[in-house]
């Protein structure tokens, strides 16, 4: 998750509702305009809409649905607990990969020590 994504997902709680605080793609529904938002975070707007399909894409964010089409996008509870959700997938990496690690961390250890043995003569 890039510094983008983090901001909008920090915009968004901000705002105090929760799951209900949306943003509107179109000017008459939701809590703020796309490009209003955009302007309060300080990125273009185009940035933003990006950084928000990604959102989507990955949980954090859902579609608020209009007839044919999304109108909007609001909080997931994954959005609302991202900082959560962010480190428990980085814990569970850890977990998967610590085998990998610590082999690494060996053999780097390994390898400083046979430059400094080379060293000594």
């Amino acid at each position: 998750m890039d510094k983008v994504c983090k901001k909008i997902l920090d915009k968004m709680i901000s705002a105090g509702e929760g799951t209900e605080y949306w943003c509107s793609f179109i000017t008459s529904s939701g809590n703020i305009f796309i490009e209003d938002f955009a302007k309060d975070i300080e990125m273009n707007s185009a940035d933003v809409r990006a950084a928000m399909s990604y959102l989507v894409k990955e949980g954090y964010l859902t579609y608020e649905m209009g007839v044919p089409n999304p109108i909007g996008v609001h909080l997931s509870y994954t959005g609302l607990k991202w900082r959560e959700s962010y480190y428990k997938s980085i814990l569970k990496y850890i977990a998967d990969k610590w085998t990998d690690i610590i082999a690494s961390i060996i053999s780097l250890i390994s390898l400083i020590l046979s430059i400094i043995a080379l060293n000594k003569r």
